[in-house]
């Protein structure tokens, strides 16, 4: 069998890669050159049968890493069993996954199968390899020949962070420079080789300016007594002794000083946890918080304090392939490990999706708010930041356009900060309600927190939009956002008491409903109006082009807190509205319209019964089939007396109704009832 020597076939690493040879003097044998040189997609045979293969494993560094890939036994076994002349082969599939500007592949994949016939497959494995044109392979992860410790790893998070700061404009600090911040955060120094915590107020620390990590974790509902009280602060000021935290807070605290930060905000810490008000006032601070830090250390993995950051593992070593030179136009070498069947980079955003930080619900606003997030998970680090998205191993690194990572709740585009609301600004209205959807599906532990934990997502809304927040909806279009409904969850239980106020789906207890939007027309809406949008009666001045043909008009709000807005619980909340008021009999099906009651109120109002209704807005819909003529369609809200005064009503539930208009048909036949100003409680 023919052999290549290393000379007319060199390969080599990248240039600080710490990878060792194979073994010294070993060569590849032109079976395995002519393969891993292809720079197309193909399936080749490689050697005549697994008997060669393994012959060439003794000389060939690749043969022999495939052969113990599938372990002596394997061959043996085969060898046991069949003829020399219906002896198996070994079949390579080769698919290109990245080829970098210079034409040399970065990253593929391999899979070989024995096989003794088409029909007949004994066995099979999937392998990764990365090229040296590959941004990932110089990472300890694939360049190691020894498995990776942390200090291995750290390299790694600097050039990560490095490359934001330095490189990326969309994840820059949009946070005012007059927004609060903390008004404590840990000091980490080193000494003789010796790690130092304190507890550090920051009166005298511009911390606009000094860059600081937050950390984003699971309390777990275990005890931390490390936590800050009133009577620890003064200590706690001279020094944290480290072995008192929990294990996530020292593997944060180490992070901390590998990225050479030297500010820490972690919340039981820098929070006076026993105390009411110090609590009410640094949890309002939490969008600018988490905005204004550096970077946020999300311990992913952690199901509670003690489970730490994943610092402590060891990360399994490629195995490298390469020689001392090589010439020009010649594959480049190769780091290889196993691969996996199926979708690797939706197994590893499942496994952030699915990690336990992202079932709370203080978490969601933690990740929204951040610039960067550091993913620290228990297989490998994984880099979130408005630009991009990439894992430590560089198998899944993507820009950040939507779709699966970005349901982790992180970032918004990032022109709409700081700016005046946009005119086309529909995409963020919708965004809204996504948000809404996702943190009523996770876990809050004190149901007194439901402000609180959405708090930093209304105000960094506020500020991207201009717009002014009602309890979970806005003013700019509220008559539009008034139509949301709600599908009761498994926790659903009977309300001990009358929500108050009814017209908001915040009213309902934590993790109880599932919020959405009817599918409003944003865009449209948009585009028509820059301006909050006025009353419009039937046939009025509103644009032709426009599918909407009627709003109601909000003539004001009367929404007061118990404590501080947005973090408090709402006191009370009216709404008076001027539009059509009207009773009608409820649809017993989707044939008649859709109605959605709300889940407190079924059970005592039935379909097909009478009731009152408001309309908050119609639009108009063009026959979706050819024979069908067009339809106004409006949504209202079903609305029964308080008996507490004229015309004062509380919400029961959604309704949507529609109206072909046939030729001849007048506009204002689709727009039954009577012009009323309503108040909703």
């Amino acid at each position: 069998m023919a052999q290549t020597s290393d000379a007319e076939y060199p390969l080599r690493t990248a240039e600080n890669a710490s990878s060792k040879q194979v073994s010294a003097g070993d060569t590849f044998c032109r079976e395995c050159f002519e393969i891993l040189a292809r720079r197309s997609n193909g399936r080749a045979r490689l050697h005549r049968d697994v008997l060669e293969l393994v012959e060439c494993g003794k000389r060939c560094k690749f043969c022999r890493y495939l052969c113990d890939a599938f372990g002596e036994d394997f061959f043996q076994g085969i060898k046991s069993e069949y003829e020399d002349d219906k002896m198996s082969y070994a079949l390579m599939s080769i698919k290109i996954e990245s080829i970098g500007e210079n034409k040399i592949v970065e990253r593929l994949e391999l899979r070989v199968n024995i096989e003794q016939s088409y029909w007949k497959q004994l066995g099979w494995r999937l392998f990764i390899a990365l090229g040296n044109a590959a941004r990932s392979l110089p990472r300890a992860i694939w360049s190691s020949p020894v498995p990776s410790d942390f200090p291995a790893r750290v390299p790694t998070l600097l050039f990560w962070l490095r490359e934001c700061l330095e490189q990326h404009p969309k994840c820059r600090n949009t946070l005012s420079p007059e927004s609060p911040l903390a008004a404590r955060v840990l000091e980490v120094r080193s000494e003789h080789g010796q790690t130092l915590l304190r507890l550090l107020p920051t009166d005298d620390l511009d911390l606009h300016k000094a860059p600081y990590l937050v950390l984003s974790h699971c309390w777990g509902g275990i005890a931390i007594p490390s936590k800050t009280t009133c009577d620890k602060v003064k200590s706690y000021q001279n020094s944290i002794a480290l072995d008192a935290l929990p294990k996530t807070f020292r593997d944060a605290v180490a992070i901390t000083e590998a990225l050479q930060i030297r500010y820490l905000w972690i919340d039981s810490l820098c929070i006076i946890q026993d105390d009411a008000a110090d609590w009410e006032r640094e949890s309002a601070k939490m969008a600018s918080i988490f905005r204004g830090a550096t970077l946020t250390i999300s311990a992913s993995s952690a199901s509670n304090s003690e489970e730490g950051c994943g610092i402590d593992n060891l990360l399994a070593p490629a195995t490298q392939f390469f020689v001392s030179e090589r010439k020009p136009d010649q594959p480049p070498s190769f780091a290889i490990r196993d691969g996996k069947h199926g979708n690797y980079e939706l197994e590893m955003r499942h496994l952030i999706w699915d990690a336990p930080v992202h079932k709370r619900a203080w978490i969601f606003q933690e990740k929204i708010l951040s610039r960067r997030i550091l993913h620290a998970t228990h297989k490998q680090f994984v880099w979130q930041c408005a630009t991009h998205v990439e894992t430590e191993d560089g198998l899944d690194h993507e820009e950040m356009k939507g779709g699966a990572w970005e349901i982790l709740g992180s970032h918004v585009p990032e022109h709409t900060v700081g700016t005046k609301p946009l005119k086309q600004d529909h995409d963020i209205r919708a965004r809204w309600w996504n948000w809404c959807k996702s943190y009523m599906n996770r876990s809050l532990t004190c149901s007194s927190d439901h402000y609180a934990a959405f708090a930093g997502v209304t105000d960094l809304y506020r500020e991207m939009t201009g717009d002014e927040p009602i309890l979970g909806l806005w003013r700019r279009y509220l008559q539009f956002h008034l139509g949301w409904g709600v599908y009761p969850t498994d926790d659903w239980q009977p309300l001990q008491e009358t929500r108050q106020p009814s017209w908001t789906w915040m009213t309902f207890p934590h993790g109880s409903v599932r919020p959405w939007l009817y599918d409003i027309e944003w865009k449209a809406i948009a585009a028509t109006y820059s301006d909050p949008i006025a009353s419009a009666h039937p046939g009025s001045d509103t644009p032709a082009s426009s599918p909407l043909r009627y709003q109601a008009e909000i003539i004001d709000i009367d929404v007061r807190w118990t404590g501080a807005p947005l973090v408090s619980s709402p006191a009370s909340g009216t709404l008076k509205i001027h539009g059509l008021l009207h009773r009608l009999t409820l649809p017993r099906d989707r044939f008649g319209g859709s109605l959605t009651l709300d889940p407190d109120v079924q059970g005592r109002i039935e379909r097909g019964s009478e009731s009152a209704v408001f309309a908050l807005f119609s639009f108009w819909k063009e026959g979706e089939l050819i024979p069908d003529p067009p339809a106004v369609h409006t949504v209202y809200l079903v609305i029964e007396s308080t008996g507490a005064g004229e015309l004062e009503y509380r919400r029961v539930g959604r309704m949507v109704g529609w109206v072909r208009l046939p030729p001849g048909t007048e506009m204002q036949d689709a727009f039954p009832g009577t012009y009323r100003t309503i108040t909703l409680v």
